[in-house]
């Protein structure tokens, strides 16, 4: 159920880093760009698609009643840094 809720989203409202390669997995990742957590995850992509693994990313700012200039750069519709779509 929850995996059709997700791919109801579409990746093309997904930042996906995808592996040259056809990927041989595919994670999808609720992510706040705020979060030094998944900082620390994102740092890793290039390993990740190097062992066939694409990740998605779907925004869920955790601090979003704290307005952040990243959230509000996020909601504005300006284009994520650094990922292929």
């Amino acid at each position: 159920m929850r995996g059709k809720a997700i791919e109801a989203v579409g990746e093309n409202n997904m930042v996906v880093f995808a592996p040259e390669a056809p990927a041989k997995y595919t994670v999808t990742v609720f992510t706040d760009i705020d979060c030094g957590y998944c900082r620390k995850m994102h740092s890793q992509i290039a390993t990740y698609n190097k062992e066939g693994i694409k990740m998605r990313y779907l925004m869920f700012p955790a601090r979003a009643s704290v307005p952040t200039l990243s959230t509000r750069r996020f909601r504005s519709g300006a284009p994520p840094t650094g990922g292929r779509r």
